[in-house]
């Protein structure tokens, strides 16, 4: 009995220690990644580095960085300094209602260092003469973003009775088109780096066919055994990854881009928990990691 009181206590000692290296590490990480971004951000880096005549990969890969870390400075810029923009238009229609008055809402998305197709939410008052509530005219978000439930927390249209010029709110607090736009922009800044994400890691493995299009079975596969990539899911957050031999991955990834979970089957829909540690054992899993693991699932399949 004693024996076994030892033991747990060890036991339970070697856990802690390993907890607190852990703690230790990550705080390590925390602080190179801090020096290296005050290291990269400074100009007399880019300097340096620009005018010296050394061809060691080191330096090439120091310029690489640095031109990474100056794409990021960019994007912290322009979400510092850019949020969305309000625009006031006239819809030409001889019946339009409101003499044609619009309220358009642009929103620009930064990723990867460039601005991505600018995404558009044009509002009207259908009952000007009663009340100043606005209702959707017209708009291009994204499908996979959830704009209705949007529209009905932050900008709720009231009862109105047109005949009897009778308005009852419903309830809920009004409209606040400030709330609308602030939730809508980041839900859409989300949706644009996980679609990036994806286009990224087929670009990566060369993958140009798409599961379950149309001639896919005429196309070739990707690198590392790679068959296609795709985003689905109404809110595009998972990904299906499909290898040669029917092997299926589907990754699931929360609203920040990082890995949530994930699942891979073999042909036979048996579950290959061993690939599925892979990438869950990796702390703050992002896409990054995912086309690592994904070049690991081809290795250690190659080794059966």
């Amino acid at each position: 009995m004693a024996d076994q009181q030892d033991f747990a206590l060890q036991e339970q000692q070697a856990d802690e220690d390993i907890a607190r290296l852990r703690s230790q590490i990550n705080l390590l990480h925390h602080r190179r990644s801090l020096l290296s971004t005050t290291l990269l951000s400074h100009p007399q880096t880019l300097t340096h580095l620009s005018n010296s005549k050394s061809h060691r990969p080191s330096t090439k890969r120091s310029l690489s960085r640095l031109t990474s870390q100056h794409h990021l400075n960019t994007t912290n810029t322009h979400r510092l300094l850019t949020t969305s923009t309000l625009v006031t238009v006239t819809d030409p229609s001889p019946t339009a209602v409101d003499s044609g008055r619009i309220l358009g809402i642009r929103i620009d998305v930064l990723i990867a260092g460039r601005t991505a197709i600018p995404y558009t939410l044009l509002l009207h008052r259908p009952y000007p003469e009663l009340t100043n509530a606005w209702r959707v005219h017209k708009h291009t978000i994204p499908a996979a973003v959830p704009l209705q439930q949007m529209l009905e927390r932050w900008l709720p249209f009231p009862e109105v009775d047109a005949t009897n010029g009778v308005v009852k709110d419903r309830g809920e607090g009004g409209q606040d088109l400030v709330g609308l736009v602030r939730e809508l922009r980041r839900e859409v800044v989300r949706w644009g780096r996980r679609k990036w994400g994806v286009e990224e890691l087929r670009g990566w493995f060369g993958v140009t066919r798409r599961s379950g299009g149309i001639g896919a079975e005429d196309e070739e596969d990707g690198q590392d055994g790679v068959r296609s990539v795709d985003a689905v899911g109404g809110e595009g957050r998972e990904v299906r990854i499909e290898w040669g031999e029917g092997v299926v991955g589907m990754v699931r990834l929360g609203e920040d881009g990082r890995v949530e979970g994930c699942v891979v089957q073999d042909g036979e829909g048996v579950r290959r928990r061993d690939e599925e540690r892979l990438l869950m054992e990796r702390e703050d899993c992002g896409l990054d990691d995912v086309g690592e693991w994904m070049r690991e699932v081809y290795r250690r399949r190659m080794r059966e």
